[in-house]
Order: structure tokens, then C-alpha cells, then sequence
């Protein structure tokens, strides 16, 4: 007897059913009481696929979606940052006005102690010779 593999995927499945489905009909005269569950299976068969055919297009239109939404994403990143460059130029990038836009205002880079004790103490700017 050859072995007959145990279909998995829902595709190998349908495979085997539409195979069951035409072949039965060869034997209905012989078995005249499956004519009515063949008649139920394949009915059950046909929904199967409609059903499968619609997952397929939701499936496509749902990438569709993802696509277009991923592009405006990358568009309104894209304006919000020259609206932030704008406001922050017109402002200041550490002015305290940008919160007012959810913008977090930069901070003020402060000197570490070692770049404070690096400055000579005591000593006069030399002026300039004019």
C-alpha cells in the first residue's frame, strides 16, 4: 500500500478534498447512499474555497493599507521635522516656547568642573592691539 502523506497546510487539504470530491461520482452508482453526503461535501468544499478566496483578498488589501499608511507615516515624519526646524529657528532651539508645541527645547550644554578648572583664573582678556 503507498503511503499517503497526511496533507498539513489548508492548500494540500483542498488538494486532497477536490480529488475525493471528483473522484466519488464514479462510484455513486455503487453507493447511492453517499450521493447525498457527497452532495453536502462538495457544497461544503465550494464554501471552503469562496471563503479562501476572500481571506486572499482581505490579505491583499490589508498590505494595500499597511503600504500606503507606512508612505504617509514617512511623509508626516518628514513635514512635522520641518515644522520643528522651522519653529526652533524662529524660536531658539533652547527656548522655553517650544513646549508649547511639544517640542522639547534643547538644553544648555553646561561646562563639566574639568573644563571650568582648565580656564585661567586671575588673569585680565588681553585686548586686542588696534
Amino acid at each position: 500500500m503507498p503511503d499517503v502523506p497526511i496533507p498539513r497546510s489548508l492548500a494540500d487539504r483542498l488538494k486532497k478534498w477536490e480529488q475525493l470530491r471528483d473522484k466519488v461520482p464514479t462510484v455513486l452508482e455503487e453507493t447511492p447512499h453517499l450521493r447525498e453526503e457527497h452532495t453536502n461535501f462538495d457544497q461544503a468544499l465550494k464554501q471552503l474555497v469562496l471563503f479562501e478566496h476572500q481571506q486572499e483578498t482581505a490579505t491583499a488589501r490589508l498590505r494595500e493599507a499597511t503600504r500606503l499608511r507606512d508612505e504617509q507615516d514617512k511623509r508626516v515624519r518628514l513635514l512635522n521635522n520641518r515644522l520643528v526646524a522651522g519653529l526652533q529657528a524662529h524660536f531658539g532651539p533652547e527656548s522655553e516656547r517650544l513646549i508649547e508645541f511639544a517640542i522639547p527645547p534643547r538644553r544648555r550644554r553646561r561646562r563639566r568642573k574639568s573644563e571650568l578648572s582648565k580656564q585661567p583664573t586671575g588673569l585680565k582678556a588681553q585686548e586686542p592691539a588696534n
